[in-house]
């Protein structure tokens, strides 16, 4: 009797087991999860391909600019470089203020450079960020900048965050930002500066020597040269 009863509790339970098979592969199977692409990385903003033949230098009329002839020897190399250029030279001065001493649709010859710039004194603090704020609100686009300083910023923002975005704007119109230092004070400040910007930076510990720098290969693209 239990070899019969063992026989039947199988029979019944491969019964059941055919009767279930049928239900659990008709149930359909769940839809494949999508797959979702993460978001591409954001592209930095292109650099412009055009550059111009224009340079605006930014000149430090601060104070300390009064020593050892700083400012005298930084107005002729901006009559230098007027006389070398092939475009247009503008000039911005910055102390506790930027202000355009020769604005860029402006094309003066030696005699009236040299006068316009006559009239510029040392005095006040350095406020470099309104020097190249100026300069790119008022240069055109893909203009090379030329910055000539002789300490740190020490008015109006002066955070570096502050100043490299400025530097990162000059590369990003398709200028360059060049520096000259005539004191190792300035040179934290103007080194990343020029690094960002696309140009180089030169230190001239001797004022008489500023002029100098333009015949410094590491100048030559100065003015949009390729």
């Amino acid at each position: 009797m239990p070899k019969i009863l063992t026989t039947v509790l199988l029979a019944i339970v491969a019964g059941f087991a055919a009767w279930l098979s049928p239900v659990f592969t008709d149930i359909p199977s769940p839809p494949p999860v999508p797959i979702v692409e993460p978001p591409p990385l954001a592209e930095p903003p292109p650099r412009a391909t055009t550059r111009s033949d224009h340079v605006t230098v930014v000149l430090d009329t601060s104070g300390s600019m009064s020593d050892r002839g700083k400012l005298s020897y930084a107005k002729q190399l901006v009559r230098t470089l007027n006389l070398r250029s092939h475009g247009s030279v503008s000039v911005v001065t910055f102390s506790d203020r930027a202000q355009t001493v020769v604005s860029a649709d402006e094309q003066l010859d030696d005699a009236a450079l040299a006068e316009r710039l006559y009239d510029v004194t040392d005095g006040g603090s350095s406020n470099l960020y309104e020097g190249l704020r100026v300069a790119i609100e008022t240069s055109p686009i893909g203009s090379d900048v030329l910055v000539l300083s002789d300490g740190a910023a020490n008015a109006g923002r002066t955070t570096p965050d502050a100043l490299q975005e400025l530097a990162g704007r000059i590369g990003t119109n398709g200028g360059r930002l060049y520096t000259v230092s005539l004191s190792p004070d300035a040179d934290s400040a103007l080194v990343p500066l020029s690094r960002i910007g696309g140009g180089v930076h030169r230190l001239v510990e001797r004022p008489r020597d500023i002029v100098s720098v333009l015949d410094d290969n590491a100048f030559e693209t100065l003015g949009g040269a390729q």
